[in-house]
């Protein structure tokens, strides 16, 4: 999947706790290296390097353009066991010239005469002293090396016009490029990490992803509280919400699809378990009601039927959608009437040995062409779709799909999957749902404001969410 800007910065901010616990490990670590690292000064001598060449004018300018000429020749010069071995014996430099070599730079700026000799050493005096000794023997060696003049003395003449001078600070450690280095690499990590684990963590968490992964267009979004417990379905115990409201713009969603195609019958169904479709069903269900029509809601879930407290009816004792389609009892006698005449009830029944073959019966047919011809909507909850076929097997009964998507709990190839389910079997997928939408993920998302929206706040606690998530 291609990444834009705006995922990147959903993934930083996403994984910021990562981020941040990374940037103050970093940065503590510069701090602790900052504190234990020994302490290195640096003095620097500067030399003025001239060539004595007669006293006319044209004389002079021929000097000094030879002197800027050869000056990083003898810049060069200064870092030689020529220069330092005199230096090293006699101030006892331990590990001799090697070592002072190393800690000795020259630099000669273009464009001038001026040798710029820099020492560093574990403390400011000792690196002033030796600076100026180094500038000192310099001056001393390389104009011995230069040809002499007709006169029999070198025409190089070396002066320090600016001695070395004990530093008031240490050169190393530098604590605002150690400690700047330690946030970068933070960042680094930081964002590495932050990639990495998103590349491994494949849970769906947008609605973007969702519609990447399936190809459909989402129809809405449903937060959840797990906070708010014992309050049932939304549209039952929040009907006048912002999350009522989502309910009823996900209904309104789903009418104007396609209106040369209306939809009356609707499958709703999950990729795996525990990601809320009864739920998602039955509130669906309840909100279709509310505009006057007779909607039936249908547990076709016979492996892990409802018990019907959600829409606060006691357990059913005398069958359902199983005894009816084994012929033992009439659809008349088994639907049950919710708060009215516009929302009706089909319990799933007892739990048969075969629900599949059952759901795929042309008993099954039968019954949701007669429960489409006594009512405007049909909303009919069935298992997932990956660990069995009972949804698969009842597609061609129905106008359409929805496929419910658990945040957090659903993986996109799980969500592929299904959605190439339905595809091969040419099922019609409406779209998808993203449901139990963290509360500050969605307000952080956009997915609700506060004159209403897509989305559905789904007041349940999680042993209904459980019940709810087959």
């Amino acid at each position: 999947m291609k990444l834009e800007a705006s995922d990147y910065l959903r993934i930083f901010w996403k994984r910021r706790i990562v981020f941040a616990v990374l940037v103050v490990i970093c940065a503590g670590l510069s701090v602790a290296v900052i504190a234990t690292s020994p302490r290195r000064y640096t003095a620097s001598a500067e030399m003025f390097v001239a060539t004595q060449s007669g006293t006319s004018a044209n004389d002079l300018d021929q000097a000094s353009a030879f002197t800027q000429d050869t000056i990083q020749s003898y810049a060069a010069i200064v870092a030689t066991p020529a220069v330092l071995n005199t230096v090293a014996a006699r101030l006892h430099v331990p590990g001799g010239e090697p070592k002072l070599a190393h800690d000795v730079s020259a630099t000669a700026a273009s464009g001038t005469v001026l040798v710029t000799i820099s020492v560093t050493a574990d403390s400011a005096a000792r690196a002033a002293s030796l600076a100026n000794a180094v500038g000192a023997s310099f001056a001393v060696v390389a104009p011995s090396l230069e040809l002499p003049s007709q006169t029999g003395t070198s025409a190089i003449r070396i002066t320090r016009v600016s001695p070395a001078r004990p530093p008031a600070t240490p050169s190393s450690p530098d604590k605002r490029i150690d400690l700047a280095f330690g946030v970068l690499a933070g960042v680094l990590l930081g964002m590495l990490a932050a990639l990495l684990r998103e590349s491994l963590d494949t849970r769906l968490r947008t609605a973007k992803e969702l519609a990447d992964a399936t190809g459909v267009p989402v129809l809405g979004t449903i937060s959840f509280d797990a906070a708010a417990r014992g309050h049932g379905f939304t549209m039952i115990s929040h009907q006048s919400s912002v999350q009522g409201e989502a309910y009823r713009q996900l209904r309104t969603t789903l009418k104007f699809l396609d209106i040369n195609r209306p939809v009356k019958s609707i499958l709703v169904t999950s990729a795996v378990t525990g990601e809320g479709k009864t739920t998602t069903a039955a509130n669906l269900a309840i909100s279709l009601s509310e505009t006057g029509a007779t909607v039936v809601f249908v547990d076709a879930d016979f492996r892990r039927p409802s018990d019907m407290s959600h829409f606060g009816l006691s357990p059913p004792t005398n069958g359902g959608v199983t005894t009816v389609l084994i012929g033992q009892a009439s659809a008349e006698t088994m639907v049950r009437p919710w708060r009215g005449e516009q929302l009706f009830v089909l319990p799933a029944g007892p739990s048969p040995p075969n629900p599949s073959e059952l759901l795929g019966s042309d008993a099954m047919r039968v019954l949701l062409a007669r429960l489409n011809s006594h009512f405007d909507f049909v909303v009919i909850d069935t298992p997932p779709l990956l660990p069995v076929t009972d949804a698969a097997v009842l597609t061609p009964y129905v106008d359409g799909v929805i496929l419910v998507a658990g945040w957090g709990v659903v993986r996109r190839d799980e969500v592929q999957r299904a959605a190439h389910q339905l595809h091969d079997i040419q099922a019609r997928l409406l779209g998808t749902v993203l449901n139990r939408v963290p509360v500050r993920q969605a307000r952080a998302d956009g997915y609700y404001s506060e004159y209403g929206s897509s989305s559905v706040h789904a007041r349940a606690d999680p042993q209904d969410a459980q019940r709810a998530g087959r």
